[in-house]
């Protein structure tokens, strides 16, 4: 799926949030083009010429505006292909008619109430995403430091002056990190010279270090009209005990008293009363640490790039997601044909995953050269980290970074047919209950099988996956089946979801492990 993500300043906050969900989503063809809106609304022509033609170039499935101006000129342009807006600023969430967005995208519960209540029921939240794992947790809090923190822009509506008043009032400092957007603010921060420490233009690599200097990140915000900010989940994350207006995501995510200190808007003696209360109490900075990273560890920017790309397929296609799960090994020569049916299947969309559990041989070839000639087929490829992972595992491995609806599980030497996608979904679809349904795999078998059915994800997920004890021969039908009926699971067969094997293989060769399997299943129901 080919997605053209909008922004206004390249390398600044909203292409850094863009780049991100690209990261994050490799199988996803993502473009990412810079449009300054004080240019567009200079050259209007020139602009639009230039988007025009990266959407001709280009053909994306969905385009993705990440500032809220753009709507006017830029989205008539679009045509038919479906449009998503992510709306970072609440001070104009009804500045334009949004009616010809096929969906919104805001960051906090406030914003999503004031759209909704304007009419438009198109909107959801996704909240932002840092790097958790960047932003390491101090484990090494000095209690005795007294230096509060501040990082963002040099503007009156960041509240600066009154954080730098507080640390003078307190005999202390501040450490800044941010970028001076208002000179004559900054010229009104310089009366607190003596309380300042600058740490502008701190390389990205160094950023934890720097809130690490921190005793208390102090976030002071007075228009409660901005939707962030990231700061406050980056001192979070690094063990940073916070004291924040509600603006923004802080009113959502911010527990006064147990991850962190409310000051009101707008009102210097609570800013000052809150400030002192956080460093004179040790025992509340340690819970304000522990409870907000226990928050903020779930505002991960794995799980924001996730959510979009579940918006993405949501947004661009009618139906429902199909994640096709192949696990393979050693049987490169049958895999494309495999790759090739799955790529003509009359179901859209479908997302392949092939889990390829350590072949020898040129298996990561053929998936790759087949990406290539393929861009518009989405292929996730995971190799197993060592020999002998074993089926179930690697089939578990392929639904933990399926984002499907469904799933779909074909054994690498069974080739679907082109309606055999169609089939099991518009089956499955149609029963209301919790279901399992298995396919024709050419053998004139009627009963459950494994390796060619389809399920909810949800449903096996919360049903324990895969039993990964298991690697005899028949033993993963033999269990998963009893486990679904156990649960309550309906079961059905497909006769029009067909497919054909590439090979046949010998059941009795198999005689005595399929004894095995008995056995060990006998074992663990009795």
């Amino acid at each position: 799926m080919k997605i053209l993500i909008v922004v206004d300043v390249m390398f600044w906050a909203i292409s850094s949030l863009s780049r991100t969900i690209k990261k994050h989503n490799p199988h996803l063809d993502i473009e990412i083009i810079a449009i300054h809106p004080k240019d567009l609304r200079n050259y209007p022509e020139v602009w639009k010429g230039i988007f025009s033609e990266k959407m001709k170039q280009f053909k994306p499935d969905l385009v993705h505006f990440q500032y809220w101006d753009f709507i006017p000129a830029l989205s008539p342009l679009c045509g038919s292909v479906k449009k998503i807006l992510t709306h970072h600023n609440q001070k104009n969430l009804k500045s334009h008619d949004w009616r010809g967005v096929d969906h919104i995208v805001v960051h906090t519960k406030k914003a999503e109430k004031e759209l909704k209540d304007a009419g438009y029921s198109n909107v959801s939240i996704i909240q932002h995403g840092i790097d958790i794992e960047h932003f390491r947790y101090n484990e090494n809090y000095d209690e005795t430091n007294r230096v509060l923190g501040y990082c963002g822009r040099i503007v009156p509506w960041k509240g600066l002056v009154d954080i730098l008043r507080v640390a003078k009032e307190l005999d202390t400092k501040v450490v800044i990190m941010g970028k001076i957007d208002k000179p004559d603010y900054w010229d009104q921060c310089l009366e607190y010279k003596d309380q300042i420490i600058e740490k502008f233009n701190t390389p990205a690599e160094a950023q934890p270090s720097v809130y690490h200097e921190m005793a208390i990140y102090v976030g002071n915000s007075c228009d409660n009209l901005e939707e962030g900010t990231l700061p406050l989940l980056e001192a979070m994350s690094c063990g940073v005990p916070v004291v924040t207006t509600a603006s923004g995501e802080a009113k959502d995510i911010i527990k006064d008293g147990e991850n962190g200190l409310i000051a009101e808007f707008e009102n210097y003696d609570s800013l000052l009363s809150r400030v002192r209360t956080m460093l004179e109490n040790v025992n509340l900075r340690k819970k304000c640490r522990e409870d907000a990273w226990n928050t903020v560890r779930i505002l991960n920017e794995e799980r924001m790039a996730w959510l979009y790309a579940k918006l993405y397929y949501k947004v661009a296609f009618p139906r429902d997601l199909v994640s096709v799960i192949i696990p393979t090994y050693n049987r490169a020569s049958q895999l494309k044909n495999m790759l090739e049916a799955y790529k003509n299947q009359t179901y859209k969309p479908i997302e392949i995953i092939v889990v390829n559990d350590f072949s020898t041989d040129d298996t990561i070839r053929v998936v790759f050269d087949f990406k290539k000639e393929n861009p518009d087929v989405v292929i996730k490829y995971i190799n197993t980290e060592y020999e002998g992972y074993g089926l179930a595992k690697a089939r578990n491995m392929g639904i933990i970074v399926s984002q499907g609806h469904y799933l779909v599980f074909n054994d690498d030497r069974l080739i679907p047919e082109p309606n055999a996608v169609e089939m099991f979904i518009k089956r499955l679809s149609g029963i209301k209950e919790k279901s399992v349904v298995w396919g024709d795999k050419g053998a004139g078998k009627r009963n459950f099988i494994e390796n060619f059915f389809a399920i909810r994800k949800k449903h096996l997920v919360r049903v324990g996956m895969f039993q990964e004890a298991i690697k005899t021969y028949g033993g993963q039908s033999q269990e998963i089946r009893q486990r679904l009926i156990d649960q309550g699971f309906k079961l059905e067969f497909e006769p029009l979801a067909k497919s054909s094997p590439a090979f046949k293989t010998s059941k009795a060769k198999r005689r005595y492990e399929i004894f095995r399997t008995k056995v060990q299943l006998w074992r663990m129901d009795n």
